[in-house]
């Protein structure tokens, strides 16, 4: 196997471990938490799609980071914890 060609399969199978690691189109901003979701549309067919390109961090603290499913299954389940102890507060338990 040539040089160019195990570049080329090792970009190949990177790309492809990138998209199953990566939650396509949720970024987060690791200054100040800030969490966007990106999409593109086509305008012609109407079919929408992730937009995985580097963002800029809306509230201008610098370059916002693509966020892997354990950081979003993480943040869920802390979500979900939160919102159990703020509803046995309530029932007064």
């Amino acid at each position: 196997m040539t040089s160019r060609a195990l570049l080329d399969a090792l970009a190949k199978e990177r790309d492809e471990l990138r998209r199953l690691v990566y939650v396509p189109g949720l970024h987060k901003c690791a200054k100040c938490g800030c969490v966007t979701i990106s999409t593109a549309i086509n305008a012609e067919t109407g079919q929408f799609r992730a937009d995985n390109q580097p963002q800029a961090c809306p509230n201008g603290c610098g370059p916002m980071w693509p966020v892997t499913e354990r950081q979003a299954g993480n943040e869920m389940a802390d979500r979900c914890e939160q919102a159990e102890r703020e509803r046995d507060e309530a029932k007064g338990e």
